[in-house]
């Protein structure tokens, strides 16, 4: 435990996540008794914040951490260095952009969230809490989340973005391209793409004897020139993908 408290206390000094020292000091004890407990539920870190000669109560704690968590204001830009800090500096980070949602009793929970990983690791960077319910994300939504990152990292680490099948659009696609970010996006097969010719097609205009993949160059999708490859798979029709790239 010596060990693991001068780590976390290094990293405390390096990212001031929190500015005001007495708050600093309250989250740095929760973060121990996160790991002693093993459990994220405040009586659980309570207990494990309290030292055996403490006359404190653990309810005093508890209230102690509900009015941190309640009044304190994360730095979420240091926050994102700290976990980017966990990846191997020396690959491009890959980016992954995706929404997630669930109910809290009557309240919709609806996140925006992109994850960054390298060959080992993998940790979440940026989210936005969403207010349209259970609704998509739009281009602004998405393009703002990631100027966050480029800001901090810069493009030229930047390695790859991928996304699900909502993740495509004219807004999005073009500041991507127009931004030289790589990207991998998935296209439901429904969608229309063209040709050179200005000849729109769709993924079932295309006839599959048997499992095949397709790489289509110079086609638009949304308004934007891509590249095309398609998995074709005679047993699983329903998983057939579009993925766009540069």
């Amino acid at each position: 435990m010596k060990k693991i408290t001068y780590k976390v206390s290094y990293f405390f000094k390096k990212f001031q996540i929190v500015s005001n020292k007495s708050r600093q000091s309250c989250f740095f004890a929760a973060i121990l008794g996160l790991i002693k407990s093993g459990k994220v539920q405040l009586p659980s870190i309570a207990e494990a914040m309290k030292e055996s000669r403490d006359t404190i109560k653990v309810s005093s704690i508890i209230h102690r951490l509900e009015d941190f968590f309640r009044e304190v204001q994360f730095n979420y830009d240091v926050v994102a260095s700290l976990l980017l800090s966990f990846l191997d500096s020396r690959e491009k980070i890959r980016l992954c952009i995706d929404r997630t949602e669930w109910k809290f009793g009557n309240t919709e929970i609806n996140i925006l969230m992109i994850m960054a990983y390298t060959s080992t690791t993998q940790v979440p960077v940026y989210w936005e809490l969403l207010d349209n319910k259970s609704g998509n994300s739009n281009a602004n939504d998405r393009i703002e989340l990631l100027k966050k990152i480029v800001e901090l990292v810069g493009i030229k680490h930047i390695g790859l973005i991928i996304g699900d099948r909502e993740f495509i659009g004219h807004s999005w696609l073009k500041y991507l391209k127009t931004n030289n970010i790589n990207f991998c996006m998935r296209v439901p097969k429904n969608h229309s793409i063209q040709n050179k010719e200005a000849e729109k097609s769709f993924i079932t205009d295309f006839d599959f004897n048997t499992n095949a993949t397709l790489y289509l160059k110079e086609r638009m999708v949304d308004g934007v020139w891509v590249k095309l490859k398609c998995f074709f798979s005679l047993l699983k029709a329903e998983v057939l993908t579009w993925k766009v790239h540069i």
